[in-house]
């Protein structure tokens, strides 16, 4: 099984704006309104690597499966995703894989201390997820989604320390030939950024 993470860019742009878009998509984004394609090209142009904002297709085995972003500024990290295509489609483990994908980048070559999260209060799934492989609560991240209806929003946050504990129990989830992949991964994650 193979991982690899593309960069936003021009060549994915439309994929990803339609995916962004799904309604099953803005349901749980912090931000739920429709974007426009002007606005994804300028927000797509404006990821530099000066700017600290890294978001990418996730490829498994050669199948655009997922968006995740690892934002980071001074030592602290900000991570989201979402699931691309039919939820229907689902590959089993991809969600708890993100989860070990941005632990390996945040805690490996981007030097973060800290990788925080959100979570919107009615998207139970990542609630339970980040409480069964132990990532805390933090009431520091929690706060009220500004756009649209008005939802509270569940801070997560996980210390550079905490880490080597939560892959622990995220790889307990995870399928022998998905623990292998994520293993291969955390080894040398920029090599399979591209």
């Amino acid at each position: 099984m193979s991982i690899r993470l593309e960069p936003f860019g021009r060549d994915n742009a439309s994929m990803v704006l339609g995916w962004r878009n799904a309604a099953h998509v803005r349901a749980n984004s912090l931000d739920d309104r429709v974007i426009e394609a002007s606005a994804h090209e300028r927000f797509v142009e404006s990821l530099t690597p000066e700017s600290g904002r890294r978001y990418f297709v996730v490829h498994v085995d050669g199948t655009a499966s997922a968006v995740m972003n690892v934002d980071v500024q001074g030592r602290e990290g900000r991570w989201g995703c979402y699931l691309g295509g039919d939820p229907r489609d689902l590959r089993p483990g991809l969600f708890p894989l993100l989860v070990g994908l941005s632990g390996a980048l945040a805690f490996g070559p981007f030097d973060c201390r800290m990788l925080r999260s959100e979570v919107l209060a009615h998207n139970l799934a990542p609630q339970r997820l980040n409480a069964h492989v132990g990532i805390a609560e933090s009431a520091r991240w929690s706060h009220e989604r500004t756009t649209g209806e008005s939802v509270p929003v569940v801070g997560y946050e996980v210390a550079r320390r905490e880490w080597p504990g939560v892959k622990r129990r995220v790889r307990s989830l995870l399928t022998s030939a998905l623990r292998e992949t994520l293993d291969a991964f955390g080894r040398d994650p920029l090599a399979h950024v591209g």
